[in-house]
């Protein structure tokens, strides 16, 4: 698994998703990286830094035991640029400990073909107490 490459402080790698015949996978709200924090955090903004311009992405909390589900709130969202995009995030009540980072669009990268690549996600804000 490569996901490790989207928060690894080094530009030239990335993490992928799978090629897709359609901006949002079948059945799926969405495609993402849960991206856990050495203590908790309060978020101010999100960076991401992609050559997929196109991509819709969320920045949510992550629920308890991964994945997306009814209590992951939406905290911040953006359409990726090529380059760095920064995503201001909303204030949460609590420090977070993870983040979830989800594509809810695919960027085109052919005809009938979609996908996007991550090079690096960063993050600024206040640690918790």
């Amino acid at each position: 698994m490569t996901a490790d490459l989207a928060a690894d402080a080094n530009p030239n790698t990335a993490w992928s998703t799978d090629l897709y015949p359609r901006p949002v996978p079948a059945g799926r709200s969405g495609v993402g990286l849960t991206i856990a924090f050495p203590r908790p955090v309060r978020l101010g903004e999100v960076r991401i830094d992609s050559l997929s311009a196109g991509s819709r992405v969320e920045i949510r909390t992550a629920p308890r035991g991964g994945g997306p589900h009814p209590a992951a709130q939406t905290i911040g969202g953006a359409v990726l640029v090529s380059g760095v995009t920064r995503i201001p995030v909303a204030a949460t009540a609590a420090p977070m400990s993870e983040v979830l980072v989800w594509i809810t669009e695919l960027a085109s990268v052919g005809p009938g073909r979609f996908r996007t690549s991550l090079s690096e996600v960063g993050f600024s804000g206040d640690a918790g107490p």
